[in-house]
């Protein structure tokens, strides 16, 4: 009973640290997304004024 106890605390475990990565992925990737649609806009403006 111990050891399956244990081997489902290791898997809740790597679930955990499979979903922060994922997480982290996708925010680091929203955010070079946002700078990105940050800086065209920038360039937008500068040729407008």
């Amino acid at each position: 009973m111990e050891l399956l106890v244990v081997a489902y605390s290791s898997l809740v475990a790597k679930m955990e640290e499979i979903l922060y990565r994922f997480v982290m992925l996708e925010f680091s990737a929203t955010q070079k997304y946002s700078l990105a649609s940050n800086s065209t806009c920038n360039v937008e403006d500068a040729g407008d004024l």
